[in-house]
């Protein structure tokens, strides 16, 4: 599922990596996918697969942080990922950039398979 959701961000034009893919300074917008955990639903039939979009953009360019979030989430709408809210933006001078999480789910039931 996670190749699924990195495609999604790749095909609408989202620089896309998966964790420790992409290292040094930011110098461009991108975006890190990561899946976080799978549990079990209330009622048992479902599984919720939890996933994060982790969205970058250079330290100078706070402003592209809005704009690139908001490209993640028209890419993904319309998909079976489903928002689940913010995580928090936090600035890394390691990286040289800023960063918000954005928190994803899908469910699928019991014994699908995808």
């Amino acid at each position: 599922m996670i190749k699924k959701l990195f495609s999604h961000l790749k095909d609408a034009g989202i620089d896309t990596y998966l964790p420790a893919k992409k290292t040094g300074k930011c110098t461009h917008p991108y975006a890190v996918v990561d899946e976080e955990e799978s549990t079990p639903g209330l009622t048992g039939r479902c599984i919720h697969s939890h996933y994060t979009v982790t969205v970058v953009v250079p330290l100078e360019r706070f402003a592209l942080l809005d704009e690139t979030s908001g490209k993640v989430k028209a890419a993904l709408k319309g998909t079976s990922f489903r928002f689940d809210g913010n995580g928090g933006t936090t600035a890394n001078e390691n990286t040289g950039g800023y960063s918000r999480v954005l928190n994803y789910r899908v469910i699928k039931p019991m014994g699908c398979k995808n």
